[in-house]
């Protein structure tokens, strides 16, 4: 094992932002663009192209987490590109991959130096003077293909919880759409479930209060419009007021009623939980419908319940629009046999996803220990 070396960012990196909004980003790009959300959207142009990647660290924010990006990529304004020099004044060679590695390790560097009372922001300098401790390429090499693993595994896993999904929604089509009765009774979607309509944020006033403990809170911005949803910031129950917030039961479909880009995305939730107040949460009534119907329908439906979206600041979707919605209401018999098989393909989802878990925590407490020159 070589000597590791410690020197600035800029000695061994260049680091820059691009010119791109978020509202330039079109569907079905060709070339995907980085902003300031976790999401990946779409371009139609590209602005940097690094073969070998770079790393992607937001701008703005409270994580400032940092994305691998390779090839041909747009960039949002408020997002920087770090890459390896490649000129003949860089102290040292760097494995991008490597690079990566190492400013996840470093959020709270970021963090630290971020600037800012409400929304904290980056300068280019902080990157610039970040100091970072390097060992010989090969030595990086090494420790990116070790950490590259778990990433690797956990992109496997992604994919296929996606074509999992996917082939569920397939079989619904094919069931409730492509082969629907057309003597099916077209009834509201609240004939079929509840919904809930009362999220709220974390309070510190203590004059109604949740009991003690603790339960996950989530942002709608956190919906990734998958079957799985379970993610969130765990914080005190004492610190919801009952009058602000409501708890969803396991199992309970959230969709985002208000603001672009997130409306109509959904998410089950597979534990007790409680959400902020741009969601509608929906429990279906078993006796009369599937859970999964229920949610492949709201999938379906979303297009049409988009184009009914108000408001000219912030688009949103009316709780009550959607509770009226009519649909074709296939016999329970029907819905319950759909159930049993969609069942499988989602504890499949789940047995992936609680691996990705593993995974992904097996990584984390590896990285830093692989990022010390004694190991």
């Amino acid at each position: 094992m070589g000597t590791w070396k410690t020197y600035k960012l800029k000695d061994v990196a260049d680091v820059s932002t691009g010119d791109s909004n978020s509202e330039d980003a079109v569907e079905n790009g060709m070339y995907p663009l980085y902003d300031r959300s976790l999401e990946v959207k779409r371009s139609n142009r590209y602005l940097f192209d690094f073969p070998n990647g770079a790393v992607i660290v937001p701008g703005e924010g409270k994580t400032f987490k940092p994305r691998f990006a390779r090839g041909k990529f747009d960039l949002h304004q408020r997002a920087y590109e770090v890459s390896p020099r490649e000129d003949e004044k860089a102290a040292c060679k760097v494995n991008a991959h490597y690079l990566y590695y190492v400013l996840t390790n470093n959020q709270a560097y970021f963090a630290r130096v971020a600037t800012g009372s409400t929304v904290k922001s980056l300068r280019q300098w902080m990157f610039l003077e970040m100091p970072i401790s390097l060992p010989p390429l090969e030595e990086q090499e090494r420790i990116a293909g070790i950490l590259g693993a778990y990433d690797d595994l956990i992109k496997i896993n992604e994919r296929r919880i996606a074509l999992l999904e996917e082939a569920a929604h397939r079989l619904y089509r094919n069931r409730f759409i492509t082969h629907a009765d057309p003597d099916w009774e077209r009834k509201p979607l609240s004939d079929a479930c509840s919904t809930i309509q009362s999220g709220g944020t974390p309070s510190r006033d203590k004059d109604q209060f949740w009991e003690n403990g603790t339960i996950d809170w989530f942002k709608t911005k956190e919906l990734e419009d998958s079957w799985l949803f379970t993610s969130g910031e765990q914080i005190t129950k004492a610190g919801l007021r009952q009058s602000a917030a409501r708890l969803y039961p396991a199992g309970t479909i959230l969709m985002a009623i208000y603001a672009s880009p997130t409306l109509g995305r959904l998410g089950v939730l597979d534990h007790e939980a409680t959400c902020n107040q741009a969601a509608l949460g929906f429990v279906v009534d078993e006796k009369i419908a599937s859970k999964w119907w229920l949610f492949h329908t709201l999938r379906n439906e979303r297009d049409k319940f988009n184009q009914v979206a108000r408001g000219a600041g912030q688009q949103n979707i009316s709780g009550d629009i959607v509770k009226d919605w009519e649909v074709p209401m296939p016999p329970p018999t029907l819905m319950r046999d759909f159930e049993e098989k969609v069942k499988n393909y989602w504890e499949a989802s789940r047995a992936l996803a609680r691996e990705n878990a593993l995974l992904r925590a097996g990584r984390d407490k590896l990285l830093p220990r692989l990022l010390r020159e004694e190991a």
